[in-house]
C-alpha cells in the first residue's frame, strides 16, 4: 500500500507540474495577444487624434476663408460703387467739357508746343 501511495503522490505532483507549465504557456500567449491588441488600440487612438486635429485645423481654415470671402465681397461691392461713381463722374465731366471741333486749334499737349523766342 505504501508503494501505491508513493506512486500516486508522484503522479499527482507530475500532473500539478504539467498543469503549471500549461498555465504558464497559455498566459504567455495571452500576454502576447494583449500586447498586440494594446498596440492596435494605441495606433487607432493616434489615428483618431490626428483626424480630430485635422478636422479642427480644417474648421479653423474654413473660418479664415469665410472671413476673407466676406472681406473680398465687401471690397468688391465698394469697388463696384466706386466704378459706378467714376463712370458717372466721367460722363459728367465729358458733358461739361464738350468742345466743338472748330474751337480747338491746338490739339497737342502744352508741354510739346514750341515756345516763342
Amino acid at each position: 500500500m505504501k508503494n501505491f501511495q508513493a506512486n500516486l503522490l508522484i503522479v499527482l505532483a507530475l500532473a500539478l507540474c504539467g498543469l503549471c507549465a500549461f498555465q504558464w504557456y497559455e498566459q504567455t500567449i495571452q500576454r502576447n495577444e494583449i500586447t498586440t491588441l494594446n498596440g492596435m488600440v494605441y495606433e487607432k487612438n493616434v489615428a483618431f487624434q490626428d483626424a480630430t486635429n485635422s478636422v479642427a485645423t480644417l474648421n479653423h481654415q474654413v473660418a479664415q476663408m469665410d472671413a476673407r470671402i466676406t472681406e473680398i465681397k465687401a471690397a468688391a461691392a465698394t469697388n463696384e460703387q466706386l466704378v459706378v461713381s467714376q463712370k458717372a463722374e466721367i460722363i459728367n465731366c465729358n458733358s461739361r467739357t464738350k468742345i466743338s471741333p472748330t474751337k480747338s486749334r491746338n490739339t497737342r499737349p502744352p508741354w510739346t508746343r514750341s515756345r516763342p523766342n
